[in-house]
């Protein structure tokens, strides 16, 4: 139990002769540094307003890419009615024309049927 206590002594000893303690006597060293607190809280307002502003950013450029896209969904949409209407129209006029042409032929064959009834008639008058 002596050993134990002299070696604890010993150890001490040599741990005071390494870590000497300083003792400041005059509290003043700090004297004008702002309180800890307050340089956390000016650090946390910044990066606060930092991130604010990040995110009002992010949302303004989403806001404008999503107005953007519509604008080019609208563009989209109107070429594409465009074009049908422009396939319409081409496919009105191709069945006028072949309408009319139908009505030609059948004009023909009946102005043609018309004279050989007609021939056929006379001839069959005499």
């Amino acid at each position: 139990m002596k050993n134990a206590a002299y070696n604890l002594g010993v150890a001490e000893a040599i741990k005071s002769q390494r870590n000497p303690k300083c003792h400041f006597s005059n509290p003043y060293y700090f004297d004008n540094r702002p309180a800890s607190a307050a340089i956390v809280t000016e650090k946390k307002n910044e990066f606060t307003k930092n991130l604010l502003k990040q995110i009002d950013v992010n949302s303004k450029l989403a806001k404008k890419k999503k107005e953007n896209q519509k604008v080019l969904e609208q563009l989209e949409w109107l070429q594409l009615k465009q074009e049908i209407d422009e396939q319409k129209a081409e496919l009105e006029k191709h069945q006028f024309e072949e309408r009319e042409m139908y009505k030609k032929a059948l004009e023909y064959q009946v102005s043609g049927r018309v004279a050989i009834l007609r021939t056929v008639h006379c001839f069959l008058a005499l």
